[in-house]
């Protein structure tokens, strides 16, 4: 199991620890989002926790936030911690069902699309070639995961959810997106943190006519995200 291996990961820089702060994560987040009220553009990439607990605090945090996109649960394919869930929502899938009820826009960027991004062992390699401490710390940083099942996937290299879904903010084009009534399982002992995702298509007949609360993705044109992070990524660190 990758999550196991995850933890057995050495810790590359020093631990820091921060400044006696008295404002808590979801005050923050709050602050924040009304002083800048309608130019607020989330974008998650891990357990929706602080977004949920934000949202019971403080409810009008949604007349402030634009939308919401997030690296979140599977539309048609398996999970990735589960054969039902994703993590990010297995995590907390209370939280995530807080957040797909809350009426803000919302974009979600699932497996379906994450993993059919890569970074190769090899495109690693030559960045660890530049003696740049940040491009060593890169290396340090990705190593570790292309490395966690080497046995499995070796040729796959490692996935790139989390840039994938900062890019679908300001390149939404390279996406074709589904809209779709998300709701998250939360009680199955199976399933719990299963994004259930309805396209409103026939089944057996039958189409439910939920109204859509998110944003989908499901198709991605590689060739169009490979380049863009090539050009912001990957020839960025080569130069310095």
């Amino acid at each position: 199991m990758w999550l196991s291996q995850r933890k057995e990961m050495e810790q590359i820089t020093p631990l820091v620890k921060p400044d006696k702060d008295e404002e808590d994560a979801a005050r923050f987040i709050y602050k924040t989002c009304k002083e800048n009220s309608g130019e607020v553009e989330l974008v998650t990439i891990g357990p929706l926790t602080n977004i949920a607990i934000t949202l019971k605090e403080f409810p009008d945090v949604t007349d402030h936030i634009n939308s919401i996109t997030m690296m979140a649960g599977s539309a048609k394919v398996p999970g990735n911690i589960t054969p039902a869930a994703e993590f990010n929502v297995w995590a907390d899938p209370e939280a995530a069902d807080m957040v797909f009820r809350s009426g803000i826009p919302i974009t979600m960027i699932p497996l379906d699309v994450c993993h059919k991004t890569r970074m190769s062992k090899e495109e690693m390699i030559s960045i660890g070639e530049n003696k740049h401490p940040f491009c060593h710390f890169v290396k340090e940083s990705v190593e570790p995961w292309i490395n966690v099942r080497s046995d499995l996937v070796s040729d796959e290299g490692l996935h790139l959810y989390d840039s994938l879904a900062m890019a679908s903010v300001f390149k939404p084009e390279m996406l074709t997106f589904e809209d779709a009534h998300v709701s998250v399982e939360t009680q199955g002992r199976y399933t719990s943190g299963e994004t259930v995702c309805e396209f409103n298509e026939s089944i057996f007949g039958k189409v439910l006519n939920l109204k859509p609360n998110t944003k989908v993705a499901l198709e991605l044109d590689v060739d169009k995200f490979n380049q863009l992070f090539n050009e912001r990524v990957i020839d960025y660190l080569k130069s310095l």
